[in-house]
């Protein structure tokens, strides 16, 4: 947002970016993660990649499902979870899912209401992808990361630079089908190094999204205007 407002309204000077603020407390509540694993039919112990919003072209799901594809080869009891209501492509994404064959390890879960379902989809992921191919402020990674699931970006999701600099998530050129299968894979088999990245994007989140962080950097922002107002 802040280039496309340089590009086409004010000069880069004028031009200060502050993202919508993160509760961190709002997926503190109880989630039944096995019971919702059951209600998906998931079993207990398998491998978990999800996704968490609109079934929508510009999310890249098509771009996940190939790379998903790619990952069965070497673990073929994974599941991929996509959480979130049609927006145009699911029937779409069901087609290219019965294509590459891998109907029987894909969960289309429609649209889930209330903290508590959100919050088991989230813990119930091994790993979590955001695949867009575009998107400004990526809130589901950063409420993935607030509940310690590692997480995959795409490098044309907004904070990707960030989070990458950080080392609290991985990033991946959006379309690059095999090495997202590869870091899936890694994430998977090295569960460690990749928790170890999300406490640190815990850590990370609470520090730069918060909505105390939010509020402050704002009112930095408005007594810069009011001080050069008076200039």
């Amino acid at each position: 947002r802040g280039r496309q407002a340089v590009e086409v309204v004010v000069a880069r000077e004028k031009v200060v970016v502050t993202p919508k603020g993160v509760d961190p407390g709002a997926f503190d509540g109880p989630a039944d993660v096995p019971a919702f694993e059951r209600r998906f039919d998931i079993l207990a112990g398998q491998p978990v990649v999800g996704f968490v919003g609109r079934l929508n072209a510009i999310k890249g799901l098509d771009f996940l499902l190939d790379a998903f594809a790619a990952l069965l080869a070497r673990k073929p009891d994974a599941v991929l979870l996509l959480v979130g209501p049609d927006d145009g492509t699911r029937a779409a994404l069901e087609a290219q899912v019965a294509r590459l064959g891998i109907v029987g390890s894909v969960r289309f879960t429609g649209m889930l209401t209330g903290s508590a379902d959100k919050a088991a989809a989230y813990r119930a992921a091994d790993v979590y992808v955001l695949p867009s191919r575009y998107e400004n402020l990526p809130a589901t990674v950063l409420e993935a990361l607030l509940l310690g699931t590692p997480c995959i970006v795409s490098d044309r999701c907004g904070l990707a630079a960030q989070l990458a600099e950080a080392n609290v998530a991985q990033v991946v050129p959006f379309g690059a089908a095999d090495q997202l299968s590869s870091m899936l894979a890694q994430a998977l088999d090295q569960p460690e190094a990749a928790h170890s990245r999300a406490v640190r994007g815990r850590a990370y989140v609470i520090e730069h999204f918060s909505w105390e962080a939010v509020t402050d950097r704002w009112e930095t922002v408005y007594r810069r205007c009011v001080e050069q107002a008076k200039l």
